[in-house]
């Protein structure tokens, strides 16, 4: 048996649910208050759901003290949750009550809608989410790390690109995939610090390593060209590119990417027919013309899968019908006399 398995066999049971004491929250209590205004939110513990309860018991809980029902009366209100409640200005203020007693979540939140512009009813207060989110920085709450050095970068003006650094180097080292992509770019710049190209590859490759798309692609790219400091590769450019692509999302540029590298092979990197059919395939349903050209050219030669002329040509014309000139070219071969002996 796997040691995780085992592990499990020894693992504490889960700890029940904590039901709320209805008798406790009529007498007063903050807990027992918050606790039931969470069952009606939920619709557990025999509670049926009923989110304007829910926000009575919060507002009671919050009104004798408690942090974690005016938080959740912040998040009630920012994020709507399909109820038509969003009211940001409400979310606000609520956070603003949980922020002031120290609550590490609700500062967060804070930062986020005093730094934004899209937050219908408030307008943006750069000072205040300076604030907020250094308040929830210091206390490493959710990614407030990333978050105020992101601000430093890109909000400040003007930005404090040394601040930027300390608080990115703060969340990469704590596991923020984000961050460490950032960080990367601002050493292999040199922008807010010395520029250090072999620290920025390790972090660059440790955000792609945690599956940031945009730190993968950049792998693909660099170890395609050979630059930025790391030599030509084409297995690494192939596999950073099949990391991309594992994204039903991807797009054909990556799609196609992925697939000539097999279609054309290599040194580091044998043919491999049936996978490049497989990716040109889902570029194809996509409407990308290269994709079609070589899958033409798969099938009117049996290329990974069965000879096929007639979707062979079907795929070509698409493809010419789409501008591609190499399947222009094609098509026009085939319609050609042959050579006489």
């Amino acid at each position: 048996m796997a040691l995780a398995g085992v592990l499990m066999l020894f693992a504490a049971p889960a700890a029940p649910a904590v039901c709320p004491d209805k008798a406790a929250a009529a007498k007063g209590s903050a807990d027992a208050a918050y606790r039931l205004a969470l069952a009606y939110e939920k619709g557990n513990c025999g509670v049926a759901k009923n989110i304007k309860t829910a926000m009575q018991w919060y507002r009671l809980a919050a009104k004798r003290g408690s942090v974690l029902a005016a938080n959740a009366m912040g998040d009630i209100y920012f994020t709507g949750e399909d109820r038509g409640l969003y009211d940001y200005p409400k979310a606000k203020k609520w956070y603003l009550e949980a922020a002031k007693q120290g609550y590490g979540p609700a500062q967060l939140r804070l930062g986020f809608l005093c730094a934004e512009h899209h937050y219908d009813g408030l307008e943006p207060d750069f000072k205040a989410a300076e604030k907020w989110y250094l308040a929830a920085a210091k206390q490493n709450a959710g990614d407030a790390q990333f978050r105020l050095g992101t601000f430093y970068h890109f909000y400040k003006k003007p930005p404090e690109l040394k601040k930027a650094i300390y608080w990115l180097t703060r969340a990469a080292e704590g596991g923020n995939e984000l961050a460490m992509f950032d960080l990367s770019r601002m050493l292999a710049t040199g922008e807010g610090t010395k520029k250090d190209p072999q620290k920025a590859l390790y972090w660059l490759i440790e955000s792609a390593r945690r599956g940031t798309p945009a730190a993968e692609m950049q792998l693909s790219d660099m170890y395609a060209a050979g630059s930025d400091g790391v030599k030509k590769d084409m297995l690494q450019s192939f596999l950073w590119t099949m990391k991309v692509v594992r994204d039903p999302t991807a797009i054909p540029y990556w799609l196609n990417k992925a697939a000539d590298i097999v279609f054309e092979g290599s040194p580091d990197v044998p043919k491999n027919y049936p996978m490049a059919l497989r990716l040109y395939s889902r570029a194809a349903a996509r409407g990308d013309a290269h994709a079609k050209m070589r899958l033409g050219v798969m099938y009117l030669e049996g290329l990974g899968t069965r000879k096929d002329p007639v979707l062979g040509r079907f795929y070509l014309q698409k493809a010419a019908a789409a501008g591609d000139a190499d399947a222009r070219k094609l098509l026009a071969k085939e319609k050609s006399p042959p050579n006489k002996p």
